[in-house]
């Protein structure tokens, strides 16, 4: 099912930290540099990634970070930190 055919209840909620992830990669940071401004290792960002996009029924596309992510942050009401 796509993010059009269920409802905000319906969806899988993000952690705190997976936002916050979510709203790094919007922001267009590499993992690298997620994991630095966040305190964590790179393999833990992979690992929240991958949660977020499979919660969010989403295809990894390689380089592509910013592809589709405006509509989840839409859905999830994520912000961006502030910097």
């Amino acid at each position: 099912m796509t993010d059009a055919g269920r409802s905000g209840r319906d969806r899988p909620a993000l952690t705190e930290r997976e936002r916050a992830v979510l709203a790094l990669m919007a922001e267009g940071r590499s993992n690298q540099a997620i994991g630095d401004r966040l305190s964590m290792a790179r393999k833990t960002v992979e690992a929240h990634i991958a949660n977020i996009f499979s919660k969010l029924e989403l295809i990894p596309a390689g380089d592509d970070q910013l592809r589709g992510f405006e509509r989840p942050m839409e859905l999830y009401a994520v912000e961006p930190e502030p910097q």
